[in-house]
């Protein structure tokens, strides 16, 4: 066959014409694209004859794929509804060690072969007596696998009408608890170490200690019953007792836990009243450590001196007493309900986002990328290629665009959870997670927590009020000492963290300035307050030449208001001035060490 297309070659006058791209010289190889572009009237009858002969081909293929498919299933024996796949083959998911080579000289994204070239390495195999599947076979069996995943790749259209192609957060977290090479790895609880041997998220003093109630590991298993934080607990001593955080220590399950006392409650006509102290920390004095294998009772099993039930006692709510004001705490706790008698597995993440590009040099073609770890596998895993997740990118959208669809998810699984098969257990559960912490490089950082650019800003730091009032007083002493968190004696004198809830209340205020007074009062406001929202910004700058900006803008601005903001603000259990780590790579090794050093 090659012999005679050389040949065919060969015979014909080549007419000189300018050298095109390698593109252009596939595209001309390419049968598809020759049909596409209109020279089926003026081919030569034998490519249309290949043309032809590739659609019968790839007919062929998916008729013989489908009929693999009959037999595959008509060859399994029955199986009750319930029951799960099975791995039939040893190359399963693919049907064949044929299916799996194909796919893998298919290649994946900027590897991925042309459809021609692969019907070329496909017919130069068959001299060799190997015959691979068609292109559209592959292609079928990459859908079914996708469809196994429950893997979907989503086309969103962002605040400025941008596309963005994006995966699912919630899919890629039951695939890694389904994963058996995965799931016996990840940490579901924070660890106390101490202070010793810290290597990883787990071990974060944010997981154990500054997490909200909200937020938190919400509940423990124990002999098969479920104890929830919040609820009142009857241990072995019959001392009554109630969990507000649990944690690993030295490979064992632990509770800090509140011990109830005669002043805590409070003897009413009937009934009585619990009342504890609110927003009790971690170290407080008032909390004991008790280990989760003495728990006995859980809230509902819990009896009076009078044989009444504690549930009925306090008419299902206790107290939390700040002492100017008292919050409704709820029995049983909210998870318990939305668990339904299921475990709760608690799985934060690590986001991470970063301009990538497939080019050499970034400045083609660059693109953000969102991607995510389990923050709950040490690092030797968590840093394996196949547990880096990618969520997101786009080479034409800001990383703010892009994260408005991935907030929500986020902010759906904090709240509702929901649910996947846990392996370890052999049973489904109820998963919650959130972002433990934000990595990026420092102008990444600015714009995800709406603080200027470092580098030449008046406030160039997203965690405390470093600040000076113009460029020329960074060479002052006094703003050096500032900047080393030192006062004019040397000794050592932090500067006022920020506010993350402060930082928001500005975003709102500079809007409300260029919307009620004028552009000129809100650029002077923004430069004095050290507060920068870029999609905000955006919109009240470029709504003042584009109409159609501005009627989309009135329009947000009445019907969905924090779509003008960075989507970030509203990120559950995120704090813009605590969660993003410094990043070494650019602060250290390219900063300090390459230019004092």
């Amino acid at each position: 066959m090659w012999n005679q297309i050389d040949a065919d070659i060969d015979a014909q006058f080549r007419e000189a014409r300018p050298l095109g791209s390698l593109d252009d010289d596939l595209d001309l190889l390419d049968p598809i694209q020759l049909l596409l572009n209109g020279v089926d009237d003026t081919s030569s009858n034998r490519q249309i004859t290949d043309w032809t002969v590739l659609l019968e081909a790839e007919l062929d293929a998916l008729e013989e794929n489908a009929a693999q498919e009959e037999e595959h299933a008509s060859s399994l024996p029955p199986s009750p509804p319930a029951a799960s796949t099975a791995d039939h083959t040893e190359w399963y998911p693919f049907k064949s060690k044929m299916e799996l080579i194909g796919s893998l000289i298919m290649g994946h994204t900027h590897s991925m072969l042309s459809r021609s070239l692969y019907s070329k390495i496909r017919g130069i195999l068959k001299l060799c007596n190997i015959s691979l599947p068609a292109w559209a076979t592959i292609q079928a069996a990459r859908t079914r696998i996708r469809e196994l995943l429950k893997t979907k790749i989503q086309l969103n259209f962002l605040v400025f009408d941008n596309p963005c192609f994006s995966l699912s957060a919630r899919s890629l977290l039951s695939q890694d608890l389904s994963n058996p090479l995965v799931a016996k790895h990840i940490d579901f609880y924070p660890e106390m170490t101490n202070g010793l041997d810290i290597y990883k998220f787990s071990q974060s003093k944010k997981w154990l200690q500054d997490l909200l109630p909200a937020h938190r590991a919400p509940m423990c298993e124990v002999k098969g019953k479920h104890f929830y934080l919040f609820e009142p607990v009857q241990l072995l001593s019959a001392a009554v007792v109630i969990p507000l955080f649990f944690y690993q220590h030295d490979g064992q399950l632990f509770a800090k836990c509140l011990q109830i006392q005669r002043n805590h409650i409070c003897q009413m006509p009937n009934k009585i009243k619990i009342t504890i102290p609110a927003s009790l920390e971690f170290q407080d004095p008032q909390l004991s450590t008790i280990p989760v294998n003495q728990f006995d009772c859980d809230y509902s099993e819990i009896r009076m001196d009078d044989s009444r039930k504690l549930m009925d006692s306090c008419d299902g709510v206790i107290y939390e007493s700040s002492g100017s004001k008292e919050v409704v705490i709820p029995l049983p706790n909210p998870w318990r309900i939305k668990a339904n008698g299921k475990i709760i597995r608690h799985v934060p993440i690590t986001l991470y986002s970063d301009d990538t590009s497939g080019n050499t040099s970034k400045q083609f073609n660059k693109h953000i990328s969102f991607y995510f770890t389990l923050s709950g596998l040490p690092p030797n895993i968590s840093n394996q290629e196949y547990d880096c997740h990618f969520l997101a990118s786009s080479n034409i959208a800001s990383v703010l665009e892009q994260s408005k669809s991935i907030v929500e998810e986020l902010n759906l699984m904090t709240t509702r959870g929901f649910h996947a098969y846990d392996v370890t257990i052999s049973q489904e559960v109820l998963v919650t997670s959130l972002v433990l912490c934000f990595l990026a490089d420092s102008p990444m950082h600015a714009e995800v927590t709406n603080t200027p650019n470092p580098g030449g800003s008046l406030h160039p730091c997203r965690m405390c009020t470093l600040k000076v009032k113009k460029k020329k007083f960074k060479r002052s002493p006094t703003y050096v000492q500032r900047f080393l968190n030192r006062d004019s004696m040397g000794i050592e004198s932090r500067n006022p963290p920020r506010s993350w809830a402060e930082t928001k209340m500005k975003t709102y205020h500079l809007f409300d300035t260029a919307m009620g007074v004028n552009l000129t009062s809100f650029l002077k406001k923004k430069t004095a307050l050290g507060v920068a929202d870029a999609i905000n910004t955006r919109f009240i700058t470029e709504s003042r030449s584009d109409g159609s900006l501005k009627e989309k803008m009135e329009s947000l601005d009445l019907n969905s208001p924090a779509s003008l903001f960075n989507p970030f603000l509203n990120l559950e259990g995120f704090d813009g001035a605590q969660d993003c780590p410094v990043e070494i790579l650019h602060a250290v090794l390219l900063g300090i060490v390459k230019y004092l050093a």
